[in-house]
């Protein structure tokens, strides 16, 4: 499995509530404890890093050299191509001659499933604008 947008925040909820079920343990103690205030800095800070953080820029990162590296054997070209721009210097990472797969009612694929084949030029037209070397074929 790769990295995704929605599982990275999702990752970033768990470690806000853990903080937040520490806190309240902690509370549980020891009753002199601020559990107010370390809930408000606790959610601040955590809500500026979010804002902080470039997740698309995160996501396709992980995802290119994940694969680069073999640790995953599929990449979701599309799904990395629909992301902001600030995807682009990681994707610009792949080889010319990625192949991307994704789903469209009438092709079927060898699975039996609906299928329509994309090429990515990732390489062709520059980085600068790989959004727009996703064609249909």
């Amino acid at each position: 499995y790769g990295l995704s947008g929605k599982r990275l925040l999702t990752y970033w909820g768990m470690a806000v509530l853990a903080v937040f079920f520490g806190a309240a343990l902690l509370k549980i103690w020891r009753r002199d404890f601020g559990f107010f205030r370390v809930l408000l800095a606790a959610g601040v800070s955590g809500w500026l890093l979010l804002n902080l953080l470039r997740v698309d820029a995160v996501v396709a990162e992980y995802n290119v050299e994940a694969y680069l590296t073999g640790n995953i054997s599929a990449l979701d070209v599309a799904y990395l191509a629909g992301l902001s721009d600030e995807a682009l210097p990681s994707l610009a990472r792949l080889p010319a001659d990625m192949s991307v797969y994704e789903y469209e009612e009438g092709n079927t694929g060898p699975d039996g499933g609906e299928l329509a084949h994309m090429e990515s030029g990732v390489m062709e037209g520059g980085p600068e604008r790989l959004k727009k070397a996703v064609q249909f074929l």
